[in-house]
This record gives structure tokens, C-alpha cells and sequence, in this order.
């Protein structure tokens, strides 16, 4: 394929990190060493170009509680470990950029404790409710900020939104709570219970955040649980429009929704807050095609100059692409989130879930895998399909470039854990299996999608794509159908629950013994484990002084027991093996069938019987990153440069005209500004292209930024800029901070009005060919 159209992609990397990392549970005994590395589910591009990323424990798993700085353009350099504060966990947290290029971190996961133990509010934590965790990361210092014990979340949020606006305010919406407490001294009161319980759990009040001190303040009049890591946008009207990709469906997909914020009226008392507004649009021509996009990505589309007046395009402005997703549903349609919720009276759910192990189909009524939100028009939004994309795409991403198309990729056609094809029980039984989309797609507005070069590994669930400095792309994470997740030699009870995964020595065995006694708990694996054929090469604690050897036989289960099962090997133990001690599974030939993850199994306890994803285990969190490299690396010429910048030209007002040196400003052809990337399961409210109008002088150029009016376009903080020669960006943006936001503004609530109607171009008269055509 040629590079100078389809790119190209770099041999993956492992991401750097430090080893020797220890585990310990809560009380600071039972120390694991972990040599998983970083798993990147969360990544801010930072202005001094590098790149903050990390994961969090990621519920069962267990990771370290640490982030990572990550040097692009000298990735040998030695990891930067960076703990997080306080032993907080910011697993499926979210990230904004400030107007001081400091990193706002909102929300993760929450502080919890098991049952049965002393509850401790420092070392406990809960897999998937909220956590009230503000903390910020200073990117010029590399540190995070010392916490503020006063500023906390009003609610807590797992999955949350957060937005900037364009006076430098932040808006957090949704993410699911705090566990609720029912009973105790530490009971809620029954109203609080009832809200909760009413909402599934889905945090209601909207948060406003105002510099300097960021302490959340409620948005009177907002309280609206939508639901969690919804795409949210701020659109150049001032107004935050959502585009239906969401991560959970707790609660009923809403209609297309713009909310406004407004500051309190002036001469307002001390403490009076900002008032909101939810619309909703139901209009037709308001309506998405699809309104279920369940892990879909949404992007604002590059707001161009025109060509030839070099006004800007009002047909490029307020306009949100958004790709795939779905609605994850059960075998009679229910979504797979809708959770029971653990309540006595009066708080009673009857709604039943079965989570993933329901998985049966995506209930798409109208498939549209990329539709347009457009924003601009007066009385109400319109959504517009774009046919053309090549693969139907669930957690994939939209990634802006300097030359003003998207870079999508990553994802795949089905649910994120249905990666079943090696289970024979699946195959019989048809069940549908994940195709992942490794080739990079480029769209350019109104001309269509290009299909490019393919990436090496599946990047889906709990992956992250952004543009860095240089223009290309990096990918890293994602989870991988076709592996495992390695597991750790955790104690039989670790933090007072058993960590599945791959089978352990249940009891020690000693040197020259030829059959090991395995702990395969759940027992739903037994049947996976009787169909491995003799011969399937067995891995005894992996690492570096492990031991292979053959699978004999085995017997499935213990006389006594559930879920223990006895192998039989080829060869003697060289020596002696521990209680505990890992044992892995590797395939002798391609077709070998060997216990892996998300096996379907039969459920005959149920009347009519259905078939089930389990998925006790999951797919392996890839542990390394690719680089992209667009066509505009590729194509004939040079790329123009564009030398670091003075510090008096890094800052730059509202509506000034500011210069920058280069040797290339006569074949210079566009100026725009890009907002950096803070991307988290596939949605990122901060990516942004806006072309600014400019004159070139002798080795210089004079660029216009956007007016004050204009911050809802382009909020406060830092920006790549860029250069353009056509389609050949400069070799590296510089940075360079906006400043000077005025304060918020009070936009006027919309009242939904049908728009005029499209009227489209008259056809052109019948030319000669045609002509010559029609009597051919």
C-alpha cells in the first residue's frame, strides 16, 4: 500500500515503566511483585508535549495505583513513575485541560470496604462506583498537586464527563455514584436514598467548577442523570450538546439535549451559583438516525477559513462527527447494564441484569455507523448521515490531524468481551464473534473515507489514541480478544477475595511428582479444562526459571471438592513447586483449544435454557503502543518548520495579532490552532481545530487569534499551532497559551423551532458527454 495515501505504522513498543513493583494488600502484608507494566486507559497530552497516562487498579485486577510521564520524542528515556496522591484511585476517572495548562482530574473509582472487616477509608476501595476525587497534575513540574481536603465532588462519579468552558470554568456531568448506605449509623437519609435509588445510581447534579480554586459548586435547576461518560460537547453557540455515545445504559438513551449554563446575574448576593438549562430536541431532523452509540466516539469537526475570502466557513462550524457504538442487550433486549440495585423497602428495583454474562446481540434498529451533529442552525440541531465507512466500529477513535481530516481507528463489530472463537461450544452454537478493525480509516470532510495501513494489534475497550507534537498518532492499551491478562501469584485470599484468571497449584508439589493438584475456581472452567487434547504444552511458573513440559491427561475435579481439577504431565518435576505457584496453558498447534477467556457455556438452570457469556477472566490489557505515521509524513516534499517560539510569542490574547518566525512563511498556506487531547474509553471533550487567517512577511508570519466572543470555540489554555504548506504540516507544532477569557456568557435558552429546509444546489445542464451518453 502506498504510505503517501494509507500512512504507515511503526513497530509497537512496550510502554516504559519501572520495574520491580510490589503489591501489597490493605494492611500493607502479603507483598506481589508485579512486572504486568502500565496499562494506558487514560492519557492527557501535556504542553510540554509529553504525555501523562496510567490506569488505576482496574477492578479486579489490581494495578498500581500510579501514573506514568511519557516522553514521545525520547521514549528511551527512564520511566517517570508518578504515585497517585493520597492512594487515590482515578480508574475510569476523567481529564481536562485548565486555562493554565494544569491537568483537572475529576471523579474515579470510589474508597470502599469489604464485608465483615473494619471499614478504612484510606486503603479500601470499590471496583466500579464513584469516587468525590479532585486532584490536578502540574505538567511543568511533573508533580501532582497537593490535595484540597475542602474541594471534593458534590456526588461521586465512576465514568464521569467534565468540559471547559469558555471562560475556564469546568462542567462535570453524570458518572455513576458513590455506593449508597441502607443501613448502620452511616445510613443516608431516606430522601437521599430515594433520589439515588430513583436514578440507578447515576450522579444528577450538574457541577460547576470555577478558577481559581476549582471547589464545585451545584448548577441550580440542571439535576438530570444522564447516562455515564456521555459525549458532551462545547459548541461555538456556548451551549453543551450531547451526541448519544454513552458507556452505560442504566437509564434510558435521552433525546439529542443541549444544556446552558449561565452565570448568576450580576449584583447577585456572595454564593449565588450558575443556573442551567436542559433542551431537548425531537424535532425529526433533530432526531439521530441512531441514537444508541453505547461506546461510540464523537469529535468536533476542523472550523476552516474560506479559501478564498478567507473569512471563516459557517458551513464547518458547530459540527460534531460521531462514530459506531451500539446498545448491548440481552437475548429479550434488555442492556446489559440495567443492575439491580441492593435495597429494601421502599426501595425496591425490579429490574433485572445479568451484566456481561447476558450478552447476546447489538440492537441497532438503524444502523448509521457515522452520523453529523450540527449545531450551527437557528431553533434546533440536525443530524445528517455520512455513508462510506468500511468497518462498523465499536470502541474505536476519531483522532484530529493537522490537515483537517479524522483519523479513526481501533474498535471492532461487536461486544467489547465476545472474543470467542477459540471455544468450541461457541462455534457449534453460532455465537457471533468480535472482528477487530486494525486498518486506519482517514475521513475528510465532505469528501468521503480512505482506507490506510493496518496497525499491528487490536486496540478495543480500554485503549487510547492521540495526535502528538510531530503529527503522528500514538495508540496504546486496548483489550485484546485473542489473549490473557497475565496473571500474579496473589495469596489464595488477597484484600479478602480470590483473583481469577489463569489455574494455580492448589497444593505443593514436590520434585519428581507427575501430577499437579490445579485451582480453577469458578467451576464453570472444569468443562473448558476436560477438552484440552494430551500434548498442550504446559507453563509452570512462568518467568524465568519456569518449567514446560506436556499435558498427559487430567481428571476433572477433587473427590470433596468444586472447581479443583488434578493434571497429569509428560515429564517429572525438576524440582520442587509451591502452593500458589502460577500454571499457564499454551496451545501445541494452531487448533488447539485451550481454557482461555470469555468462554460461552450452556445455563440449563434456567427455563428455556440460554447460552451465556462468562466472563470470569478477561481479554489481555495490552501493555505496549504503536505510532501512526498520517500520509503527510509520506508525501513528496518538505515539511515546513516552525523553530521554537520566544517566550513572549508562547502567549497570546484574544483577538491580537501575534508573529512567529519561520524560513518557510512564503509557501505557507493555512495557520491553525489545536487543542490537545485528554482521551479516557474512547471520549475526549478537548480535541479541537480551529484555522486561523494570517499574512506572511520576510521569514515571519502575522496570525490573527479568535475574538473574546469567539472562547466558546477556542476556550482558554494551550494549543498546538501549526503551519501548513497544502497538506504538509510542519515537522513539529509549538505550543502557545490563549489567554485573556472573558466571563462567562449568558446564553439564551433555545426553544426548539423547525429550521428551514435543505434546499439542495440545482443540477448543472446536461453537458455534451451526457448527451453523447444517453444515445450511446
Amino acid at each position: 500500500m502506498p504510505a503517501d495515501t494509507d500512512g504507515s505504522w511503526q513497530a509497537p513498543k512496550p510502554v516504559p515503566f519501572k520495574p520491580g513493583e510490589v503489591l501489597r494488600d490493605k494492611s500493607g502484608a502479603n507483598p506481589v511483585p508485579d512486572e504486568r507494566g502500565l496499562f494506558v486507559i487514560h492519557a492527557v497530552h501535556l504542553h510540554t508535549g509529553k504525555v501523562l497516562w496510567f490506569c488505576g487498579h482496574a477492578e479486579t485486577l489490581d494495578y498500581a495505583l500510579v501514573a506514568y510521564v511519557f516522553d514521545p520524542r525520547n521514549p528511551a528515556a527512564a520511566p517517570v513513575r508518578k504515585p497517585f496522591p493520597n492512594g487515590a484511585d482515578l480508574f475510569c476517572c476523567f481529564c481536562v485541560q485548565l486555562r493554565d495548562g494544569k491537568i483537572l482530574v475529576v471523579g474515579g473509582s470510589q474508597l470502599d470496604h469489604l464485608a465483615g472487616a473494619v471499614y478504612n477509608p484510606n486503603t479500601d476501595y470499590r471496583g466500579s462506583a464513584g469516587s468525590s476525587t479532585i486532584i490536578v497534575f502540574d505538567p511543568r513540574k511533573e508533580v501532582w498537586e497537593k490535595p484540597d481536603p475542602k474541594r471534593k465532588l458534590l456526588q461521586g462519579r465512576w465514568y464521569p464527563t467534565a468540559v471547559a468552558l469558555g471562560d475556564g470554568s469546568v462542567v462535570v456531568v453524570s458518572g455513576r455514584r458513590e455506593l449508597a448506605i441502607f443501613a448502620g449509623s452511616d445510613k443516608w437519609p431516606d430522601p437521599q436514598l430515594t433520589e439515588w435509588v430513583t436514578n440507578h445510581g447515576i450522579a444528577d447534579v450538574v457541577e460547576h467548577l470555577r478558577p481559581p480554586k476549582y471547589v464545585p459548586e451545584k448548577v441550580t435547576g440542571a439535576n438530570r442523570p444522564i447516562p455515564i461518560y456521555p459525549g458532551i460537547h462545547l459548541a461555538p453557540d456556548d451551549r453543551l450538546y450531547t451526541t448519544h455515545t454513552t458507556w452505560g445504559q442504566e437509564i434510558d438513551e435521552p433525546p439529542t439535549l443541549s444544556l446552558t449554563v449561565q452565570p448568576p446575574p450580576s449584583g447577585a448576593p456572595k454564593g449565588t451559583t450558575a443556573t442551567g438549562t436542559w433542551t431537548s430536541y425531537v424535532l425529526p431532523t433533530a432526531t439521530a438516525k441512531q441514537p444508541q452509540r453505547e461506546e461510540g466516539m464523537s469529535v468536533m469537526l476542523p472550523v476552516l477559513l474560506d479559501p478564498v475570502t478567507k473569512a471563516r466557513d459557517p458551513n464547518t462550524v458547530g459540527r460534531f462527527l460521531v462514530v459506531g457504538g451500539g446498545f448491548a442487550v440481552d437475548s429479550a433486549g434488555v442492556s446489559l447494564v440495567r443492575k439491580p440495585i441492593i435495597a429494601g423497602p421502599p426501595w425496591t428495583i425490579t429490574v433485572v441484569a445479568r451484566g456481561t454474562a447476558a450478552f447476546h446481540h447489538h440492537d441497532i434498529p438503524a444502523p448509521e455507523p457515522v452520523e453529523i451533529l450540527d449545531t450551527s442552525l437557528t431553533g434546533a440541531p440536525r443530524w445528517t448521515a455520512v455513508p462510506g465507512l468500511n468497518h462498523r466500529r465499536i470502541n474505536s477513535h476519531c483522532v484530529l490531524l493537522p490537515d483537517a481530516t479524522v483519523l479513526i481507528l481501533g474498535g471492532h463489530d461487536s461486544y467489547k468481551w465476545n472474543g470467542s472463537g477459540r471455544s468450541p461450544l461457541a462455534a457449534a452454537k453460532s455465537v457471533p464473534v468480535t472482528q477487530p478493525a486494525l486498518e486506519a480509516v482517514i475521513y475528510t470532510p465532505g469528501g468521503g473515507f480512505h482506507v490506510g495501513a493496518p496497525m499491528a494489534h487490536p486496540r478495543m475497550y480500554h485503549s487510547i489514541a492521540m495526535l502528538l507534537a510531530d503529527g503522528s498518532v500514538i495508540v496504546a492499551g486496548g483489550a485484546d480478544p485473542n489473549e490473557h491478562e497475565p496473571s500474579l501469584a496473589f495469596p489464595p485470599s488477597f484484600n479478602g477475595r480470590t483473583y481469577l484468571g489463569t489455574s494455580r497449584l492448589l497444593a505443593a508439589a514436590a520434585a519428581g511428582a507427575t501430577t499437579l493438584v490445579l485451582d480453577i475456581r469458578p467451576s464453570v472452567y472444569l468443562a473448558p479444562f476436560a477438552t484440552m487434547p494430551a500434548g498442550t504444552t504446559v507453563v509452570i511458573d512462568r518467568g524465568p526459571s519456569e518449567i514446560r513440559t506436556t499435558l498427559a491427561a487430567q481428571r476433572t475435579g477433587v473427590p470433596g471438592f468444586s472447581g479443583f481439577f488434578l493434571l497429569d504431565i509428560a515429564t517429572p518435576l525438576p524440582r520442587a513447586i509451591l502452593l500458589g505457584t502460577r500454571v499457564d496453558f499454551e496451545p501445541a498447534t494452531g487448533s488447539t483449544t485451550i481454557p482461555r477467556v470469555e468462554e460461552w457455556l450452556e445455563d440449563t438452570t434456567v427455563v428455556p435454557a440460554r447460552d451465556e457469556h462468562v466472563g470470569y477472566s478477561m481479554a489481555l490489557n495490552r501493555k505496549d503502543y504503536e505510532i501512526y505515521q498520517p500520509p503527510y509524513f509520506h508525501k513528496a516534499g518538505t515539511r515546513p518548520v516552525l523553530p521554537p517560539l520566544k517566550p513572549g510569542e508562547v502567549q497570546v490574547k484574544y483577538g491580537s495579532t501575534f508573529k512567529i518566525r519561520t524560513p518557510d512563511a512564503a509557501r505557507i498556506t493555512r495557520v491553525a490552532i489545536m487543542r490537545p487531547a485528554a482521551v479516557t474509553h474512547h471520549t475526549d471533550t478537548e480535541q479541537r481545530f480551529v484555522e486561523l487567517p494570517f499574512t506572511a512577511g520576510t521569514g515571519t508570519l502575522s496570525i490573527t487569534m479568535v475574538p473574546g466572543t469567539d472562547s466558546s470555540l477556542v476556550p482558554p489554555g494551550y494549543y498546538m499551532l501549526w503551519i501548513l504548506d497544502g497538506a504538509l504540516p510542519c515537522v513539529e507544532a509549538r505550543f502557545i497559551q490563549v489567554t485573556g477569557a472573558p466571563a462567562l456568557r449568558s446564553p439564551v435558552v433555545p426553544v426548539e423551532v423547525a429550521p428551514p429546509p435543505v434546499v439542495p444546489p440545482p443540477a448543472p445542464p446536461p453537458g455534451p458527454s451526457e448527451e453523447g451518453g444517453r444515445h450511446g
